[in-house]
């Protein structure tokens, strides 16, 4: 695949498409390019290019997510000082709001464009989301080289970050993921058996017991004599625990407790079943309960008799009460009878009146309709009055605004020159201060990094664990991790030496033991038979003395032991001696990183105030492109966005029209206003026709009769119209009303006068005072007898009220008797619970022995386990996983093409050898960028410590075009074209030509598209000598302003 066109639009840096259009196709014979070298100075849109190129095709920017979080905050932070609803990342923030963002890609693969559009962004949100999750087409990546990846790779990535980045972006997630696993599965591993190792020494120290062994017989066998009725407690055995112990103490205690409060309890019931014969100061005694009973029957007897006499009284009150309201109601209906019959005599003057009334109405409102149609078109008239004041006025002014001007137009001209000029420096700034801040913000970061990783190393040095020595950022400590590391290889052999030695001292010292038993019994032998033949080894000797002394005397096996002794001690001394040393060197290295860490810490700061400076700068910037463009704008409303030209011809013709436009206005609104003047006079006329009509209704409205009517209505008919019927009907109702309660009062007074006569000898106060002195009498009695019955209910199922007192006697002691067995029975378990609770203290200690020795064995077993097996079967598979990593690296990164390529450049007189080393010693993979003397595989250096800008640049240029050279999509198919932004930074002239003879290979030899820019224009016109358009397939194109393509 190969790139034929690129369109862009209100994208970065190009706004209009016309001037981001580009065309590789030649002219000198209408193919397209294989090798397009772009040529723009800084600022003006090249990277913007590559960013829309990248965009189409994978839906991403690569750039922006390497250092997301920084690139995130940034945005962040432009958007809070901006203000701004919505934040424009990848659009224009200078195109206009109507022009459509986005970038259109021709290949040689399809007749039909890639095309990939920019839509606006929600309000409060940004057009790019900083998420690699939205990444399409990811092999599209390796073809394009940006400035940050030359520059980058080697120099910014540390090897754990370049491993990261390889994984993520070219390797086997999921097979990291599990190296990873596999790497804190180990870790949690050794940290297991540590604390078990830990664990198990306290546990040991805890195997000492000098107590009763026969403890848990005793306290089972109290337990057994408490649990025969009821089993309260469960059996105590050597596998209980603790909290077994503390369970049975709580249940004592809780059955302790139960026990108090039967015992309370029954004590509490005696002593109440002997108050209900005697009573208390809480309730009577029996015999005075039953003769409250007899009282409280015969109140309630006399109560029933006053209750009927009250009701008596009370309905004779009721009577009373209603004779007077029925009397009192008939008063109030007498009088409406008379007011309605006055009111229906006026209504023959009321019909006369009301009719004069009715006529002079319907003129007035004749009169009012013509007034309000002469009032509309009156109305009507002014606002066209209006209309032609206001264009006559806005036509003047239009005329003089036109001819100051056209009066002006010079001076407009050379503002407007002068405010794009301005403009165009200040975005030139711009672009010049956010490269600068880019580049603190690169160094921000890594120095971040740099301190946290001699941090974290100081913290591991701790504990045994060494950065190493490949890594970028521990090289400069190379020469003290080396010592260590030999150091640490050497204590090693050496305690491998000892243990070996102490071993081998063991088996002596039994084979010793051994030998002298032996050698006893042959002694013994010799001595029993008085031989002179050895029978250990059957050697004749002169006499049996000379025999025995030889055999008694034997110290070759001893010096041996000796020899094994003084070797240990020495094996002692030298590791004593390796251990010293490695803590001097330790301490050393300590103090440099810490020193390095300050100085560090210091640059960071330095780093951070000078990014707040510039982007203090930016923003400053920013604030005045967007005054600068503002008042562009004004300049360009001004003569209405035309040119000065366009304006003078247009300002000549509009004049024109305004005039007669000018004079036509004045004729209507002459004749406007003589038509209003005539209405206006009509108007007057009929008001005065009116005011006249409205006297005479005035007159008869205000006639007595007519208001008299009409207010009676209002106050008893709101809702009816006014007519006598009304009056007529009310009238009949009164009447029969009348008459209905004549006869009802008739009868309520035959009713009083028979109950007066009823209750003529009997008081109503004295009924009322005897029927409140009973009923509290009989409320009180009540109460006592309820409070006696509802104590002798807890004891007695039997009616209390009718129980002789003989037989509530004998059921009393009856219960009492009970009581007193429970209790005496309470007693004697407390007793037996108390001495339980004693034996149970001695338990503990005895438990605590049983219990360390069955955990010693379990952390033996599981120490055993976690070493033999699990860590065995970790560390292997774990060295599988590497070995593949490895592999994949290897086959990933072409070291025969990146070396070939590296040759034809030569950078350096003697490093000449890339190699790709993975370092997995650690927890945190490591990928080192290594580079070789030929043929000595032992001489090495990391080259960003040592190489130039330039010898950098060129290693990563060849890394790139190796892997580019073999990128190819998700179908396999090769990627012919190759994206290359300023490669050429720092490099000296040979390696500048080596550099192009290099690129007009691939592009020959490779049949590769080469799409490469550069702001370095005696480079660019090289390139038209070494690459001539009339030789080979290429084309030279540059930007001749900001985000404008050179037509």
């Amino acid at each position: 695949m190969k790139i034929k066109r690129v369109e862009i639009q209100a994208f970065r840096a190009y706004d209009k498409v016309e001037n981001g259009t580009f065309d590789f196709k030649r002219n000198e014979d209408g193919e397209y390019a294989d090798f397009i070298s772009l040529y723009a100075p800084n600022g003006f849109g090249k990277t913007s290019f590559y960013d829309a190129v990248e965009y189409s095709y994978t839906k991403n920017i690569d750039r922006f997510l390497k250092k997301d979080k920084l690139n995130q905050e940034s945005a962040k932070s432009e958007k809070n000082i901006n203000n701004a609803d919505k934040q424009f990342i990848l659009r224009n923030r200078y195109s206009d709001s109507s022009l459509s963002s986005y970038v259109k890609l021709l290949t040689s693969n399809s007749d039909t464009s890639i095309v990939r559009d920019i839509p606006l962004p929600r309000k409060g949100t940004a057009d790019f989301k900083f998420d690699e999750k939205e990444t399409e087409n990811k092999y599209f990546r390796e073809v394009i080289l940006s400035q940050d990846w030359i520059s980058g790779f080697l120099k910014e990535e540390k090897p754990e970050d370049r491993y990261k980045i390889f994984i993520e972006y070219f390797g086997d997630t999921e097979l990291d993921k599990y190296y990873n696993v596999l790497s804190q599965l180990i870790s949690l591993n050794d940290k297991e058996i540590k604390n078990l190792t830990s664990n198990l020494k306290g546990i040991q120290l805890e195997l000492k017991f000098e107590g009763d062994k026969d403890v848990l017989f005793k306290v089972n066998e109290k337990i057994n004599s408490l649990n025969e009725n009821v089993k309260f407690f469960n059996i105590i055995d050597s596998q209980s625990s603790e909290t077994d112990i503390l369970n049975l103490t709580n249940d004592i205690s809780e059955r302790l407790n139960n026990i108090e409060f039967e015992i309370t309890k029954n004590q509490n019931v005696i002593s109440e079943l002997d108050s209900l014969i005697i009573g208390t100061d809480d309730f009577v005694s029996f015999k005075q309960f039953t003769e409250n009973i007899k009282n409280l029957n015969k109140s309630i007897e006399r109560q029933s008799l006053l209750v009927s006499f009250k009701k008596k009284f009370d309905d004779l009150a009721r009577k009373r009460t209603e004779r007077n309201s029925i009397q009192d109601y008939a008063k109030r209906l007498t009088s409406e009878k008379e007011r309605k019959e006055k009111i229906l005599n006026l209504f023959g003057k009321y019909n006369e009146v009301e009719n004069l009334r009715k006529n002079k109405d319907k003129e007035i409102k004749v009169a009012i309709l013509s007034q309000e149609s002469l009032n509309k078109e009156m109305s009507s008239q002014k606002i066209r009055q209006s209309e032609l004041e206001i264009q006559i006025s806005t036509s003047q002014s239009q005329i003089n605004d036109i001819n100051k001007i056209v009066t002006d137009l010079p001076e407009i001209k050379e503002r407007i020159l002068n405010t794009e000029s301005s403009v165009l420096e200040l975005k030139k700034n711009l672009e010049v201060k956010k490269v600068d801040l880019s580049k603190k913000s690169n160094l921000i970061k890594p120095t971040e990094d740099y301190i946290n990783d001699l941090k974290s190393a100081l913290s591991n040095l701790s504990n045994d664990i060494y950065p190493s020595e490949f890594d970028i950022n521990f090289v400069k400590y190379s020469e003290l991790l080396k010592k260590i590391d030999d150091l640490k290889s050497k204590l090693n052999e050496e305690n491998g030496n000892l243990l070996l030695i102490k071993n081998e001292i063991i088996e002596q010292e039994k084979f010793q033991a051994e030998l002298d038993n032996f050698i006893s019994k042959g002694l013994s032998i010799i001595n029993d038979q008085k031989t002179d033949s050895c029978p250990l080894c059957n050697h004749d000797y002169e006499s049996y003395n000379i025999l025995a002394d030889k055999v008694a005397n034997n110290k070759l096996l001893s010096q041996r032991t000796n020899q094994l002794l003084n070797r240990r001690n020495e094996v002692e001394n030298i590791i004593n001696n390796i251990s010293e040393e490695q803590k001097k060197i330790i301490g050393k290295l300590t103090e440099t990183i810490k020193k390095d860490i300050s100085d560090s810490e210091l640059k960071l700061h330095d780093f951070k105030i000078q990014a707040l400076d510039i982007r203090k700068s930016i923003t400053e910037l920013e604030n005045e492109i967007d005054k600068e463009s503002n008042t562009l704008s004004n300049h360009r409303n001004l003569i209405s966005n035309k040119s000065v030209e366009e304006y003078g011809e247009w300002a000549k013709d509009h004049l024109k029209k305004l005039s007669a436009d000018f004079k036509s206005y004045q004729l209507d609104l002459t004749s406007i206003n003589d038509k209003l003047k005539t209405n206006q006079e009509q108007y007057k006329i009929i008001s005065q026709k009116i005011e006249l009509f409205a006297k005479d209704k005035k007159l008869f409205e205000d006639n007595n009769a007519l208001n008299e009517v009409r207010g009676f209505f209002l106050e008893n008919y709101p809702n009816l119209e006014i007519d006598s019927k009304y009056i007529n009907i009310d009238l009949k109702s009164l009447s029969d009303s009348l008459k209905e309660y004549s006869i009802k009062l008739d009868e309520l007074k035959g009713d009083i006068k028979v109950n007066e006569n009823d209750l003529i000898s009997i008081s109503e106060d004295s009924v009322k005072k005897e029927l409140e002195e009973l009923s509290n009498s009989i409320m009180t009695l009540s109460r006592v007898i309820e409070n006696y019955k509802s104590h002798s209910d807890k004891y007695i199922d039997l009616n209390v009220n009718e129980i002789k007192e003989e037989v509530f006697l004998d059921k009393i002691n009856d219960i009492k008797k009970s009581k007193e067995d429970k209790l005496s029975d309470y007693q004697n378990e407390r007793r037996e619970l108390s001495l339980l609770y004693q034996l149970k203290d001695n338990v503990l200690p005895y438990l605590k022995f049983e219990g360390s020795k069955r955990k010693e064995s379990e952390i033996k077993i599981r120490i055993k386990l976690l070493k033999d097996k699990v860590g065995k079967s970790l560390s292997e598979e774990i060295k599988k996983v590497s070995e593949h990593i490895e592999k994949q690296i290897k086959s990933f990164f072409y070291e025969e093409l990146i070396n070939d390529l590296y040759k034809r450049i030569d950078p350096h007189p003697e490093y000449k050898k890339v190699k790709f080393i993975p370092d997995f010693k650690d927890s945190k993979p490591k990928l080192n960028v290594c580079v070789y003397k030929n043929n000595e595989e032992s001489d090495f250096i990391i080259p960003n410590l040592y190489f130039s800008q330039a010898q950098l640049n060129i290693l990563s240029l060849c890394i790139f075009l190796a892997k580019a050279l073999n990128a190819k999509d998700d179908r396999d198919n090769a990627i012919d074209c190759i994206f290359v932004d300023d490669p050429i930074q720092s490099m000296d002239s040979i390696n500048i030509l080596s550099t192009i003879d290099l690129l007009r290979s691939i592009v020959v030899n490779q049949k590769k598209q080469i799409i490469l820019s550069t702001h370095d224009e005696n480079f660019h016109n090289l390139l038209k000598k070494k690459i001539p358009s009339d030789l080979f397939k290429s084309k030279f194109m540059e930007l001749e302003t900001f985000g404008k393509v050179r037509g």
